[in-house]
Parts: C-alpha cells; structure tokens; sequence
C-alpha cells in the first residue's frame, strides 16, 4: 500500500557497522572491512555514500586516510564524508 507521498528516496537501503561493544569501547573494524559495509559483492544494490562521522583529534594525512584513498580510488560510485573532529574548540561544551 502506498499514501500519496513516498518521500525523496523511497527505494533507499541504510546499512551500518556497529563500532562499539558492551563496555562502551569504541573499536574499528579494519578500514577496508569498514568502507565494504553495504558494498557486498553480488549484491543488487550498494551502498554510495559512508560517513565516518566520528572525525579525528589528529590533523595530518594519517595512514587511514591513505587508505580511505586507496579504497575510494577504486570505486568510482562511492563517497566517503570523514568529520574533522568531534572534539569541538578548546574542547567546550556546546562548540561542535
């Protein structure tokens, strides 16, 4: 049954790697294993966009990054959004 709308992406798909475990640790899985949630071969459809939205306290081209490269070089159809930090400024409430 469809209603009158179906929204801007009514065929959407969200896939998701769950990076932390039962004792609030944050653990990332290997950057390839990471950047092929949703992008499964043989699937019908994949997923085109990541976020890695936990951004990083460090501000060089870092070896993740350099893989992230190495990784999107290939995939012409996928767009990975990295956050430049989830620290705010000075670290202050309410600055992100």
């Amino acid at each position: 049954e469809t209603g009158l709308a179906q929204g801007v992406a009514p065929g959407a798909k969200l896939a998701f790697c769950d990076i932390g475990n039962d004792k609030k640790d944050l653990l990332l899985p290997p950057n390839t294993e990471l950047l092929a949630t949703g992008r499964v071969d043989g699937m019908s459809t994949k997923a085109h966009i990541h976020s890695a939205s936990w951004g990083s306290a460090i501000n060089f081209y870092s070896f993740q990054a350099r893989q992230f490269d190495d990784i999107i070089f290939g995939e012409e159809d996928l767009l990975v959004n990295v956050a430049a930090g989830n620290s705010g400024r000075f670290d202050a409430l309410n600055t992100v």
